[in-house]
């Protein structure tokens, strides 16, 4: 937990990324407002997602894609994106991590993969 309060102000900078998912995070009450902590609690909200199901399923390819494409269909849009770069981790989850994370989520927000 602490390491999430550490990585908010660099989650927070990339709050215009909550635009592609506001609605239906804000129909499931994960966003209340377009502000940064809204952005700061569904990227969390992803990340701990992503990263249960990749301890519940380890291993078996056919089980991640269904959570995380339930996670999709739920609106949870990067969630792709967020477990690609937990996969592919060699360490544990660090600030570089993050930053990387948060860039590929810039890219296909740019490359207007979610509009």
């Amino acid at each position: 937990m602490a390491l999430l309060k550490e990585w908010v102000p660099i989650i927070s900078a990339r709050k215009h990324l909550l635009d592609a998912v506001y609605e239906s995070m804000l129909y499931s009450s994960y966003a209340w407002d377009r502000s940064a902590s809204s952005w700061v609690n569904v990227f969390i909200e992803t990340l701990v997602r992503c990263l249960t199901a990749w301890i519940l399923v380890g291993n078996a390819p056919a089980s991640i894609e269904k959570q995380v494409c339930t996670m999709v269909r739920e609106g949870f849009l990067y969630a792709h994106l967020v477990f690609e770069a937990i996969v592919l981790a060699r360490q544990p989850l660090t600030e570089q991590w993050l930053v990387d994370c948060l860039d590929a989520c810039e890219a296909a927000n740019a490359n207007a993969a979610f509009h």
